[in-house]
């Protein structure tokens, strides 16, 4: 059974923010090499529930049943995408308090559908709209954000986030 935001972290939310996955019809693995893709979104979709918190970051994924908490230093498990995201808004000048996220997703892991990117901009919708923060999302859709700094040995093209970031079900 599927435990919510309110059982992990006693209260509601305050947000939510949520991505589709997506998948390469043409070109899986070729956009970092300059060639050709035609990707397109899924129904599947990643969601990220947020509040406030306190000391330190907190996030809970239904996914792999599990809890990271993070500050500074390194970043482990899922924290590494999660943390990424945090990292990047600091670096761009945003104070983040600690912040209790909760994610729920049904985007397959390691199946090719993105669901590392799918985490990482509903992560940042969802701290975009946390914190009252209109340039991050704007950012999210520059293409100088969709490398995968977060991730040290990752290939990714910049079109691994752009479905999930342009895309819209229909």
């Amino acid at each position: 059974m599927k435990v919510g935001f309110a059982e992990i972290f006693g209260r509601k939310p305050i947000v939510a923010a949520c991505t589709p996955g997506r998948v390469n019809l043409l070109g899986d693995h070729t956009d970092y090499n300059q060639g050709f893709v035609l990707p397109t979104i899924i129904p599947q979709q990643t969601v990220v529930e947020a509040a406030i918190g306190s000391g330190h970051h907190e996030v809970y994924s239904t996914t792999l049943a599990r809890m990271v908490r993070f500050n500074g230093g390194e970043l482990v498990d899922f924290a590494r995408y999660v943390g990424g995201c945090v990292r990047v808004l600091e670096q761009r000048g945003t104070k983040v308090p600690p912040v209790q996220l909760w994610i729920s997703s049904n985007v397959p892991v390691g199946s090719g559908l993105s669901s590392s990117a799918a985490l990482e901009v509903a992560t940042i919708r969802a701290l975009a709209a946390l914190l009252g923060l209109t340039s991050a999302l704007k950012r999210s859709r520059s293409k100088r954000t969709a490398r995968r700094s977060s991730t040290p040995g990752y290939r990714a093209g910049s079109w691994t986030r752009w479905p999930a970031v342009w895309g819209n079900p229909i």
